[in-house]
């Protein structure tokens, strides 16, 4: 399925529950009509991870918006870079004079980018920002009109957070009002501390395992590293916060109501059985 630019470029992503598709993706389910559809996938095919729309991968859900002119794909945070290379690899299906852009941003600055697009697109990377706040307004300043953001974020439920606490709209807040640069001892400490392994099928089968460094050399350690970034003004790469699809939601329909960010959660596409990531359409 491909964007076409005399629709709005959000109306390319299907629906999060498609009564047709959930039918027809799972055969025990023929006899039930619509509103038992919907029933039965809130009562149990959320929690299964069961598909209930068009969309099987993230490279599907990627390339919904692959007609766009402009695409912008954000790099991790200790890389940040953005260029050509990226931009093509993130929307292959695009020649590569349709991706003239070139930028460099080591500190993850996006005011530096002068340019304007229609989709933006970041892998895991909002998660790792300090200050959601400033992230997204900067995100919001980079699109056209119409544009959107497209997001790829870890469940907490099925990766190596499983035991950090989920974020709340206070933490958040907090930051914002901090205007947080670097992470907080908290956030390092929580993932010097409570991580756990990263085998998204395992905690799919219920097997967390237990918080791997769970002890006092491991706070040291956090609180040095802390010591250290703050010293030498660099960036450490740490989950600073921690979703569910569901209360990722909530977090930015909140900041949006609070005049914290323009963006609204068009689609929030629940994470699907042995994955450990969902998949995010904001629009502005």
């Amino acid at each position: 399925m491909s964007v076409s630019l005399a629709m709005p470029l959000v109306d390319a992503f299907p629906p999060e529950f498609d009564p047709h598709a959930y039918r027809l993706l799972n055969s025990d389910l023929g006899n039930l009509d619509d509103p038992g559809l919907a029933t039965h996938y809130l009562e149990h095919g959320l929690a299964e991870g069961r598909r209930a729309n068009a969309l099987a991968s993230r490279e599907q859900f990627r390339d919904l918006a692959a007609a766009a002119p402009r695409i912008l794909e954000l790099g991790l945070p200790g890389e940040r870079i953005f260029d050509r290379e990226d931009i093509v690899r993130f929307s292959r299906s695009l020649p590569a004079d349709a991706r003239d852009a070139h930028y460099a941003a080591p500190n993850g600055d996006l005011s530096a980018i002068g340019a304007r697009f229609d989709v933006v697109a970041s892998s895991h990377l909002i998660v790792r920002e300090p200050d959601l706040v400033r992230h997204l307004d900067q995100v919001a300043a980079l699109l056209h009109p119409g544009g959107i953001y497209l997001l790829f974020i870890p469940d907490k439920r099925f990766c190596l957070d499983h035991f950090v606490p989920e974020s709340s709209i206070a933490d958040v807040v907090a930051a914002a009002l901090d205007r947080a640069t670097t992470h907080s001892a908290r956030t390092l400490i929580r993932q010097q501390c409570l991580t756990t392994h990263n085998d998204s099928l395992r905690h799919w089968a219920g097997d967390h395992g237990r918080p791997l460094h769970l002890d006092a050399g491991s706070v040291e350690s956090a609180l040095d590293l802390l010591a250290a970034s703050l010293d030498q003004q660099a960036f450490v790469d740490r989950n600073a916060w921690q979703f569910t699809p569901d209360s990722f939601r909530v977090t930015i329909a909140l900041l949006h109501d609070l005049g914290l960010t323009a963006f609204r959660p068009t689609r929030v596409y629940p994470t699907l059985r042995g994955g450990n990531e969902f998949w995010a359409v904001l629009s502005r």
